[in-house]
């Protein structure tokens, strides 16, 4: 069996050149630590997204310049950590970008919450922008905004259905199986199956229609 090749032993022209990141390990921590002082940038907004416009804009560019900046700090690090699986040091550090990720998550996910109880209307008010854009574009570019920041609500949302489904085709099957036994044969399964099924129709059912409510035109 062929024995696989130390990262010393590639040929650097068949590598990636992780400079185009960062230059070095230590640009990198440095970026590492002004990526968790930035998060106020975000945070700040928190529960003042239904004042204005201006203050939802401000709030959804600073999270997106900081969503940017903790991706390049991430890639950087998983790419090193794939280099060599075996080196530690390059393993802590992607445990480091990993966990700064979740905290950076943490911080600014009351973005997507407010964004999607804010009142009926709210948002509709003309988008600052200099004189010489029509009124058409300036109205055009809420939407956008809100467009962008309910897709992204949309998106996570997806992730926890999926999230959730994983979790019932991994529990699901025993669940079932102890009620067989219980039982004495399969003639309940259904019960079990079914209040499953129950309980997360209904939670489903209550989210649709308070969404159509709060953005009913």
């Amino acid at each position: 069996m062929n024995k696989p090749l130390t990262r010393a032993a590639v040929a650097p022209e068949t590598t990636w050149d992780l400079a185009d990141l960062f230059a070095t390990r230590g640009a990198w921590l440095a970026e590492l630590a002004a990526v968790e002082r930035s998060v106020d940038s975000v945070a700040k907004h928190q529960g003042k997204l239904a004042t204005g416009f201006s203050v939802l804009l401000a709030c959804l560019d600073a999270r997106d310049e900081l969503l940017a900046r903790l991706d390049r700090v991430g890639t950087f690090a998983a790419l090193r950590a794939a280099e060599d699986g075996g080196n530690s040091g390059h393993q802590a550090d992607q445990s480091s970008a990993a966990a700064l990720g979740a905290r950076m998550q943490a911080a600014i996910a009351f973005v997507d919450t407010e964004i999607l109880a804010l009142p009926e209307g709210a948002g509709t008010e003309r988008v600052p922008a200099p004189l010489d854009r029509p009124r058409r574009q300036r109205r055009q570019g809420v939407g956008c905004v809100l467009r962008h920041a309910l897709r992204r609500a949309l998106r996570q949302t997806v992730g926890w259905v999926q999230q959730w489904s994983a979790l019932g085709q991994f529990a699901g099957p025993p669940l079932v199986a102890a009620v067989a036994r219980a039982t004495g044969g399969w003639q309940w399964t259904w019960v079990a199956t079914g209040a499953c099924s129950l309980g997360g129709l209904l939670p489903t059912a209550g989210l649709s229609r308070l969404s159509a409510q709060r953005w009913r035109r």
